[in-house]
Order: structure tokens, then sequence, then C-alpha cells
């Protein structure tokens, strides 16, 4: 893993217009309730162990910070974000497999800025997997920059207790 953050969260959107992906190529919505069915289907091509929030905390907790990108009828691009302060952090971005390559994921990050500025972020943060080329070129043409490597280490409760 990686973390990418900015030294300050651009006050506009993150792309010159001449470069911001076209409304032909989706359209961001706000997640409601129903919605908990694509989540849990993007939620899974995340590749972590985590387990799948329950439906009444992905409710209450999860989609209020939530976006879906549509594209044709589909659901295609999920975004999730959270307001932390002055940080905005960036949890969770994922585009479906068939649909990546079309801007989707820049789509839903402009979306994601838009909300952690309207917040008052003044910059923003995220951890992607590093090997993920794709992901972190998008982030870094957003201006983010790798700050620093992280691992994850799991232990079970008993193997920690006192």
């Amino acid at each position: 893993m990686a973390r990418l953050s900015s030294a300050v969260m651009p006050s506009q959107s993150p792309d010159p217009p001449s470069e911001q992906p076209a409304e032909r190529d989706g359209t961001v919505r706000t997640a409601v309730a129903a919605d908990f069915g694509h989540f849990a289907r993007f939620f899974r091509q995340l590749g972590v162990d985590d387990p799948l929030p329950e439906r009444a905390v992905w409710e209450a907790e999860m989609a209020p910070h939530t976006v879906f990108v549509e594209r044709d009828g589909a659901v295609v691009a999920y975004g999730h974000a959270r307001a932390l302060g002055a940080i905005g952090y960036v949890v969770h971005v994922v585009v479906d497999a068939p649909a990546r390559g079309r801007g989707l994921g820049r789509l839903v990050m402009r979306a994601l800025h838009e909300r952690l500025a309207a917040a008052g972020c003044a910059r923003w943060e995220l951890n992607v997997f590093a090997d993920n080329a794709p992901a972190v070129a998008l982030y870094e043409s957003l201006g983010l920059a790798v700050e620093f490597a992280t691992r994850v280490v799991r232990l079970p409760w008993d193997a920690i207790a006192a």
C-alpha cells in the first residue's frame, strides 16, 4: 500500500475544464438505501479481507458519503469519502473492470473532491495498492503524491491479549 496526499486541496476541480470527462461518460449521483447491492458488488472488487459492512451500517454511516456513477442505465463506478476535519479521506474508488480506462475513476474523484471541498477540507488523501499503476497515475494526475509506503498487519485479538 501507499499513502497519497496533497499538500493543499485545490479549491476548484482538480481537472482543467478541457480535460473533464463529458457528461455522456457517466452521471454521478448520491447513494440511496436501495444501492446496498451495488455497494456490496463494488466492495468485493476492492480485494481486501475486510468483511462487508452490514446493510444498516452502510445505510447510516457510509451511504451519505457515497456516490455512484451510472452509464447507459448501469451502475459502473462507486466512490466513498469522508471529511475528517480539514482532511478529506478518499476511502474507496472502484470502477467495474469492463468500464475501466474511460475516465470514470476521474469522474468519481471529481465528485468526491467537490464534496470534500464543500465540507471545508484543506487537503485530501487516500491509500492505494502500490502496484495498482493505473490508480496511482490517476491520483497523481489529480495532484496527489506518494507520501509513504504502508503495510497492513492483521492479528487476531487473542494474539495481542495482555
